[in-house]
């Protein structure tokens, strides 16, 4: 079974029958002279969102630029490469396609690891660039115009390893997304104009370490990026006058110079031009929303957020009503079949081991809640039936505005009118596949289980959390169970550890 997730590359063969029709097919430099040998063939998830310079691109712009795939390895002391290649993928349909035509096969030596490396976009991958450190680990140095966003994929793996010759390439946002807005006070009494913005002290490039996925920018900070092209009008509110993709270092960022200058009209043809200068800190991976505001010779107020991009965390379209977008793993896990982290309803940390003793929203008993109560049997009422963010696992633990779905959410996910279920299995691992009526996406859900007093049910069944309290018993809320054959809402004392598939809206 082969999970056809929104803006997955799917690509399969078969070692018996290589169609083209129904397999990406890649160059190989090193022509298989033995029938016997596996073929190579590859999946990988592309995100919903990557930025351009001043719009968002989508899956569309990366069918069209394709990406470059790079594979080598130690054949007796020497690097041979085994794949060199531009890919092409199919928006529609997931399905890639190359620019030759041939096969590539693994090495005969089936425990011989190779290493690939997958780069968006394509012509941004120069193999100069690709060396071994002292610890023999590949590292990728990466560079950028300012105005593209680049992905990379690193997988070290050995057929032996592999599922049926297949490898699964991530990718992972390697650039800063630095988005500037700027306002004053003052725009009420004059006319303020920005004339130039931009970035100083900014990285030339950075290093990504294909083993570690750690990224660090290059030492040397003389390169000057620009946010606007032409001069823009400054109003009372934040406005976002530009934005651009610089390399940095992830982990605790980099620090870089910002540098605005803006003229003020007083009237009576007086008009004055100030220069002022700021420092921010750019993290890899990560969009950093730099918030400024001016007032003539005062010094620039500079405040800002460090928020993770809409694609670190991948999600699905499935065309449903609301237009709501269902992340593909669980909190916690890094692949959809990965169980991940379990919680107690409205706790953000996770733990398996939660009773009514240890519980955060009750007083030592499940017949009095201290938060969230529409009930006079169980506390004192405060009419909270949804969990406010701060107690919502999936905003507290991925930010931005992922949240956790609502029981009225999970329900139009199960609706027959617009998806379909089957319980199945995928990468050996049990649960359910949820397919759209509307365009064909899907998203797996792991069964899990859950832990409460000993009882797990790992792989027999998934229990989802929503964010809804069960208004009638409010000790318990509502949750999305499933087995083999059963996927309804159902309620749930609010001890029971569970899975959480977060939801966003679009």
């Amino acid at each position: 079974m082969t999970l056809n997730r929104n803006h997955t590359l799917v690509i399969v063969a078969s070692a018996a029958a290589l169609a083209i029709t129904t397999a990406c097919t890649e160059e190989t430099i090193i022509t298989p002279q033995a029938a016997s040998r596996t073929p190579m063939t590859f999946s990988s998830y592309l995100p919903g969102h990557t930025r351009g310079f001043s719009s968002v691109a989508d899956i569309q712009t990366l069918a069209e630029s394709g990406f470059k795939l790079y594979a080598t390895y130690d054949n007796g002391g020497t690097a041979t490469t085994l794949l060199d290649e531009k890919f092409n993928v199919n928006a529609t349909t997931g399905v890639c396609s190359s620019t030759s035509g041939e096969q590539p096969y693994w090495p005969s030596d089936k425990s011989a690891t190779v290493s690939f490396i997958g780069m968006y976009p394509s012509n941004y991958f120069n193999v100069d660039n690709l060396a071994k450190n002292v610890d023999d680990q590949y590292e990728l140095k990466i560079e950028t115009a300012g105005n593209k966003d680049v992905l990379v994929a690193c997988v070290t793996q050995s057929e032996s390893a592999s599922q049926e010759g297949n490898v699964e390439l991530t990718f992972k946002h390697v650039m800063t997304h630095a988005i500037l807005k700027v306002s004053s006070a003052d725009a009420a009494d004059y006319a303020i104009t920005l004339t130039q913005a931009n970035l100083i002290y900014v990285p030339e490039s950075s290093t990504l370490n294909c083993s570690t996925g750690a990224i660090v920018a290059n030492a040397d900070r003389k390169t000057s990026f620009f946010f606007i092209a032409e001069e823009t009008s400054v109003t009372d509110e934040a406005v976002a006058v530009g934005s651009v993709m610089v390399p940095a270092s992830d982990g605790t960022g980099t620090e870089v110079g910002l540098a605005l200058t803006y003229q003020y009209n007083y009237g009576n043809d007086v008009v004055r031009t100030y220069k002022d200068t700021a420092y921010v800190t750019l993290v890899a991976g990560y969009q950093t929303n730099i918030n400024v505001k001016i007032s003539g010779d005062k010094p620039l107020v500079v405040s800002g957020s460090i928020d993770e991009w809409i694609a670190r965390h991948d999600y699905v379209d499935l065309g449903l009503p609301s237009r709501l977008l269902w992340a593909t793993c669980n909190i916690g896990a890094e692949s959809p079949e990965e169980y991940g982290n379990y919680f107690a309803w409205g706790e953000t940390v996770p733990n398996i081991n939660v009773s009514w003793g240890s519980y955060s929203w009750c007083d030592g008993t499940m017949y009095v809640m201290t938060k969230y109560c529409a009930t006079e049997n169980f506390g004192t009422v405060d009419d909270l039936v949804r969990l406010e963010l701060d107690d919502d696992a999936a905003h507290v633990n991925w930010g931005g505005s992922w949240r956790m779905p609502t029981s009225e959410e999970y329900a139009e996910l199960i609706n027959s009118s617009y998806t379909t279920w089957e319980w199945t299995t995928f990468n050996d691992v049990n649960g359910i596949l949820i397919t759209s009526k509307a365009n064909g996406n899907s998203i797996f859900l792991p069964a899990a289980g859950y832990y409460y007093s000993g009882n797990n049910s790992l792989g027999d069944r998934g229990q989802y959390w929503s964010s809804s309290l069960y208004a009638a018993s409010s000790s318990s809320a509502r949750f999305l169970e499933f087995y083999d054959t059963f996927c309804s809402m159902l309620n749930n004392t609010r001890v029971h550890a569970s899975s959480i598939r977060p939801v966003r809206e679009p």
